[in-house]
């Protein structure tokens, strides 16, 4: 079973906090699992990835390493055993659960504003809702956790008044139904924005909803930015 972009990645690239002992080989662990085929296999190369670049185990924290594994395990949960299935499944949810490193906690993007980790994780995640669909009970499961970490794409700036800024947009994921606060992305900026609540009964089915922004400036949104949210764990 070919799994060539586990190579193709520079592993030792991604930054990690320091420690008095060198992480286990991500890479060697990622093609252990993909070729696993029995309990204890799978079992070796998930207890492995949890002690490697992957996730921090002293501090409890996911690591930029992860986002660029979870393809990878994703293509693992489509084309490897059902052992290694499994397992890929349960570290995902393990990366998508923990909160980011703190001295590490976006995406280094040169293009645009890094999101974080665990939000960059879902999306991965999300991309590959069609195949998570008919992994049973485990593929629903996991989509379904993504929701708290949630995604709107602004289309169209409705309304500015003052203060005050009403988009229409694409929501992906669950917002809280509770006002929550946010960052907007736009570019390279973040921008904090204090509260987001929902208008109209929340997002259709296709996700086409309308937010209001209170204590945002008009100059602040345009279309293409993007909405995530400051604590995932809050939500």
């Amino acid at each position: 079973m070919g799994f060539e972009s586990i190579a193709a990645i520079d592993w030792s690239s991604f930054p990690r906090p320091w420690r008095p002992y060198p992480p286990r080989d991500v890479a060697e662990q990622l093609q252990a699992l993909a070729e696993a085929a029995t309990l204890n296999q799978a079992a070796d190369a998930m207890t492995a990835l949890l002690d490697s670049a992957l996730i921090d185990d002293l501090e409890n924290e996911v690591l930029p390493a992860a986002v660029a594994a979870a393809p990878i395990l994703l293509d693992i949960i489509e084309r490897g055993h059902p052992r290694a299935r499994s397992a890929a499944i349960d570290l995902l949810w393990e990366m998508l659960d923990l909160p980011p490193a703190s001295e590490f906690s976006r995406v280094d993007d040169t293009q645009t504003s890094g999101f974080r980790l665990c939000c960059a994780i879902a999306d991965h995640i999300r991309d590959r809702r069609g195949m998570l669909r008919v992994h049973g009970q485990s593929g629903q499961e996991l989509l379904t956790a993504t929701g708290r970490h949630w995604r709107f794409t602004v289309q169209e700036v409705v309304a500015a008044d003052g203060n005050e800024v009403m988009v229409f947009g694409t929501l992906t994921g669950q917002l809280p139904k509770r006002s929550c606060e946010a960052e907007l992305h736009r570019g390279r900026t973040i921008v904090a924005v204090p509260a987001v609540e929902t208008e109209y009964g929340g997002a259709d089915e296709d996700g086409a909803a309308f937010l209001r922004l209170p204590r945002t400036a008009g100059s602040a949104v345009a279309p293409g930015a993007v909405l995530r949210p400051t604590d995932c764990a809050a939500n």
